[in-house]
């Protein structure tokens, strides 16, 4: 992926999913301000995720799943991606914690964070988005408890943790989200 797309200032949607690309992702693609739609899933992609894609502040659908070579973190500055609605990071190799900045996504709908390598708790700030109906974070190495605080994401349709650490009991404020 070439760093000159990042010089493409009117750009709105960028959809490079489903080939064989192996570059790292270049982080002059947080130029690109315009940009509502990301899709670089499917490929060999290598390296970290840009802090730099913080900026992508409209970005409603971001999407790197299926790049089983990354082995990156998931960059706090995910948490000024304020216009995201979907974010698909599944089945990506990512390692460490789930930034808890991702409670500031008031928008989000929809996280798919499982087949990972992601590490410690399940962050309570995932409680402030109101708007959840998907969340997917089995098949990881997630330890702690399931947060009760989770039992007030009332728009929850699915909610997945298998295939992780967890310790606990199941909260009863999970029995709230009807």
């Amino acid at each position: 992926i070439p760093s000159t797309l990042g010089n493409l200032e009117n750009l709105e949607g960028l959809g490079l999913y489903a080939n064989g690309l192996s570059s790292s992702i270049p982080t002059e693609l947080g130029n690109l301000a315009k940009l509502h739609v990301l899709y670089l899933d499917e490929n060999d992609l290598t390296g970290d995720i840009p802090a730099s894609l913080g900026q992508l502040k409209v970005l409603s659908d971001f999407r790197l799943r299926k790049n089983v070579k990354l082995y990156s973190f998931i960059p706090t500055e995910i948490g000024n991606m304020v216009g995201l609605e979907h974010l698909y990071l599944d089945n990506a190799s990512l390692k460490g914690a789930i930034p808890s900045e991702i409670g500031n996504l008031s928008n989000l709908k929809q996280i798919h964070l499982y087949k990972n390598k992601l590490t410690s708790t399940i962050p309570s700030e995932l409680q402030q988005l109101d708007d959840l109906e998907l969340l997917y974070l089995d098949t990881n190495d997630l330890t702690g408890s399931i947060p009760s605080s989770f039992g007030a994401l009332v728009n929850l349709s699915a909610f997945y943790l298998f295939r992780n650490k967890l310790t606990g009991i199941i909260p009863p404020e999970l029995g709230n989200l009807v």
